[in-house]
């Protein structure tokens, strides 16, 4: 059992849809997001013969005269599939022994090295029974919030910590509890805490003699499956949700055989098939699958056509994310998984985190940039060549106010549509508007709700750096000495970076005109400057250079700040390949590619925001997944956060 935390309490009287709670929180690494908590399941564990998930209880103190009841109890996942906890609840029965109001507090619920808990995501009511016992009139139910994530296959919650007491503080008579069992001083399978999945009894036995029924009925046939941003060599296969009386656990995808060719965890409606040979047809079905291995009818049937080769459609492609690199801290590391390694580092870390000095270094990936090969792929895979967008990725923060939902902005994806530039630029008409992006954010910390910060080349640094070893006003430089360039344009670091309205050759009057902008002296200093530029890989070298210097191009000036319009948009399937990072759909509506000014975007466009440019090589937020799934944002199958990438730029992919 993991210790205690010391705690800041807010109490108050727990009733029907009431709860006291005891709260603690941290902020690991970087940042206070939460995730839920698993840990592997002793394989001596055992779990009902009628349901894959089974409870485990001990006590705290064998007394069983008490004036605080303090159970600890976990959950158990002895399935094949992950079960969402916001679908469980828990039962522990006693006598109330009076009539006076109770309070309820988690102590704890995580127990994971870094100290994150989950308390806040456990709600507690008090429930006096209709047809009272001898061991039991009252129960205690433990819910848990939507969003608090999933139970994987194998897998124990671990204990919840939790007490409850009387308003008087007057003791318990635990000894005629129902619930109660003073032997149990170290956790063991109990049949007197009983579980529901989805308000049906799945395990244990009541007071009153009921047993959980045995699953046999299966879910209903997924319908309306349909096929969407077909490639030569891949599609996106969406379908709506099957039901059940208990709970649907997975969907299995099928093609031509009647073997699986893939799976994802309920409540996900999306499948992304690759592999596919260009012209060529397929047929695929979805068939739905409980947590007691019930299986559904198959769907309707989607035909898929594939387009014909074009020799670059999917060639940035690879595994989704390694999940030994992307989390705060690795469930049962220290038992094996990821070789026993449980943190990596971002590069960028504050100097002052000495001891994360050894741990594997993670940067951003170079791949992001605006105009990078595999983004101006992507694009043009997503929307034909010429695209009708440029891709690219963002710092944003969540605006609540408006625009976004939710606390994380990661992985969502905007439409931006470009007004007017900065003073000190051209203006239009005479500086033409770059075409629309759809950006995904990467990263937070950026300047607000309201501001959309472009990963782009030389774009300028944040609060840390470790693109290059040095020392720059406004900015500091990493002190691990793990850098991803020997050479870097690293001029003007806080104020955007290499771009036209910082460079005295590129203005008039100290004002750029548009002539003085397309003056050889002005393009020829930017060029000089961008390809001031070496690293280990030369592919990084370079795709950082042009991205520095296309960015600066007159007909594509992002290299510099604008008012713009913004909206959120579904991502399109290719710019997530090329992160890593990839929602379930949302509901959102496509980006327009007939809107490119603001004379020809509707209302759906809200007004009122910026760019800024920036590249700190630093590893983002979003390449965490406690920051995406453990922020409450559902996930496609694998693809739980951006990519990190190495010293040299090659993402760390899952094997």
């Amino acid at each position: 059992m993991a210790p205690k935390k010391k705690l800041v309490r807010s109490l108050f009287p727990a009733a029907t849809g009431m709860v006291a709670v005891g709260l603690w929180a941290c902020g690991p690494d970087a940042g206070g997001s939460r995730s839920t908590d698993v840990s592997p399941v002793n394989s001596s564990q055992a779990v009902s013969t009628t349901s894959t998930l089974g409870a485990r209880y001990h006590v705290t103190s064998a007394a069983t005269s008490v004036n605080q009841i303090t159970p600890l109890i976990s959950i158990v996942n002895g399935g094949t599939a992950a079960v969402d906890l916001s679908t469980v609840k828990v039962r522990y029965w006693y006598t109330e022994d009076g009539t006076q109001a109770q309070s309820y507090w988690c102590d704890y619920w995580g127990l994971r090295p870094d100290g994150q808990n989950n308390c806040s995501n456990v709600v507690a009511t008090f429930v006096k029974m209709a047809t009272p016992t001898t061991t039991a009139d009252t129960y205690l139910e433990l819910s848990f919030r939507t969003g608090v994530g999933s139970l994987a296959a194998g897998q124990s919650s671990n204990d919840i910590q939790s007490r409850f007491a009387k308003s008087d503080w007057s003791n318990f008579n635990q000894s005629n509890d129902y619930s109660f069992d003073a032997t149990k001083t170290t956790a063991a399978d109990w049949d007197h805490v009983t579980l529901y999945l989805s308000g049906t009894l799945v395990w244990g036995t009541e007071p009153g003699g009921a047993v959980p029924p045995p699953d046999t009925q299966a879910p209903t046939a997924p319908t309306n499956l349909t096929a969407s941003n077909v490639t030569s060599n891949s599609a996106t296969l969406s379908w709506t949700a099957s039901t059940d009386n208990i709970g649907v656990a997975a969907y299995d995808v099928y093609g031509s055989s009647s073997t699986a060719i893939g799976s994802v965890t309920a409540p996900t409606t999306r499948y992304d098939v690759s592999g596919l040979s260009p012209s060529a047809s397929y047929s695929f079905t979805v068939r739905a699958r409980d947590a007691a291995g019930n299986v559904s009818a198959p769907s309707n049937a989607a035909s898929v056509s594939t387009q014909g080769g074009s020799g670059g459609s999917g060639s940035y492609a690879m595994n989704p994310p390694d999940p030994c690199y992307n989390q705060f801290w690795v469930a049962g590391c220290e038992t094996g998984t990821c070789g026993g390694r449980c943190q990596v580092a971002n590069a960028c870390s504050p100097p002052e985190d000495p001891q994360k000095a050894s741990l594997p270094m993670t940067f951003a990936c170079p791949r992001f940039m605006l105009f990078s090969d595999e983004m101006n792929q992507a694009a043009k895979d997503d929307w034909g060549d010429p695209s009708p967008f440029a891709y690219g990725v963002v710092g944003h923060d969540a605006d609540t106010s408006g625009l976004d939902v939710g606390s994380s902005s990661c992985c969502q994806c905007y439409q931006l549509i470009f007004e007017k530039p900065e003073p000190g630029s051209p203006q239009p008409p005479d500086l033409p508007i770059p075409k629309p992006m759809i950006v995904q954010s990467f990263n937070t910390a950026a300047g607000g709700g309201k501001n959309f910060d472009i990963y782009m080349g030389a774009g300028g640094f944040g609060a840390f750096n470790t693109c290059v070893a040095g020392t720059y006003s406004g900015t500091a430089t990493t002190t691990f000495g793990h850098f991803m360039y020997s050479a870097f344009p690293s001029d003007f670091p806080t104020n955007g970076g290499i771009k036209a309205i910082n460079i005295p050759e590129c203005k008039v009057n100290g004002t750029v005109t548009l002539a003085s902008m397309q003056s050889t002296a002005c393009q020829s200093r930017i060029t000089q400057l961008c390809n001031n530029t070496a690293a280990s890989s030369s592919t990084v070298a370079t795709e950082t250079e042009n991205s520095c210097i296309q960015s600066n191009a007159v007909a594509g000036f992002y290299h510099q700040n604008w008012q713009i319009r913004a909206k959120r948009v579904e991502c399109p399937l290719a710019i997530t390949r090329v992160t890593g990072c990839r929602l379930a759909p949302q509901g959102l509506p496509a980006a327009n590619p007939n809107a490119k000014t603001a004379a020809t975007a509707d209302s759906s466009f809200r007004t009122g925001y910026t760019t800024t440019t920036m590249q700190d090589c630093c590893k983002p937020s979003c390449a965490w997944q406690n920051q995406v799934g453990g922020a409450g944002l559902t996930v496609v199958d694998k693809w739980t956060s951006f990519y990190s990438c190495d010293q040299n730029g090659v993402p760390i992919t899952a094997p």
